[in-house]
């Protein structure tokens, strides 16, 4: 599951050049929030869990593909130390507000140490890259172990899927478990979120539901 159509720096040219009118629209799209409130909250409950287990040390988080942020304001704490990283520097230049520190990156290449991160958030962003499977590698190789992820995408199967220009990829419940699981990460929890869009204050039939998966490192076995 490779795009050779595209490379880095068209990536980067292209989200750079739309991340004034991403901003906008972001701040006022409903599902985006939503999205980003149910990931924050489960997120906070695996920061939790990894808190109890080194209660003197910050838990470092890692949103790969952040764009502006927005999940990591909700994740601000004494406890946690948020990091954002994302193909655009202008869209970093906004996030920048809400993180801790931001790092201008490409998903498959991540500027961090191996065994370094506690938890990885992953929202909406495996679809866009050009080779998915390098960048669930990248997030194996820098979590620590048992380090936890969240990861997000739409869900192919959804009957009301309508196909983003800016989706490289497609994918659903069992082809998503499957690379994931290629790329030595174990998956622990699966679940979707759906929106359902309304017209009119009136409930559509139609929804967005994206596929939510938690998961973490193993450690290696002696």
């Amino acid at each position: 599951m490779v795009n050779e159509s595209l490379d880095e720096q068209k990536l980067r040219e292209y989200y750079d050049s739309i991340a004034e009118e991403r901003f906008n629209w972001v701040k006022k799209d409903r599902t985006s929030h939503i999205r980003h409130l149910r990931v924050s909250s489960e997120a906070r409950k695996l920061i939790e869990e990894l808190a109890s287990k080194k209660p003197n040390e910050k838990i470092v988080v890692l949103d790969v593909g952040a764009g502006f942020g927005e999940i990591l304001a909700y994740l601000r704490s004494p406890n946690t130390y948020r990091v954002a990283c994302d193909i655009s520097q202008r869209a970093l230049e906004i996030a920048k507000r809400n993180v801790d520190d931001a790092v201008v990156c490409n998903a498959e290449a991540l500027p961090f140490h191996d065994n370094s991160i506690d938890l990885i958030l992953c929202v909406e962003v495996i679809e866009h890259v050009i080779n998915p499977a390098n960048l669930l590698k990248e997030i194996k190789r820098v979590l620590r172990p048992r380090g936890k992820f969240i990861l997000t995408t739409p869900n192919a199967d959804n009957k009301y899927y309508k196909h983003d220009k800016e989706h490289l990829h497609r994918f659903n419940r069992e082809t998503l478990i499957k690379l994931i699981s290629e790329a030595g990460l174990k998956v622990t929890f699966l679940s979707s979120i759906k929106i359902r869009h309304w017209k009119w204050l009136v409930p559509l039939l139609s929804y967005e539901e994206s596929i939510l998966i938690e998961g973490e490192k193993e450690e290696r076995k002696p």
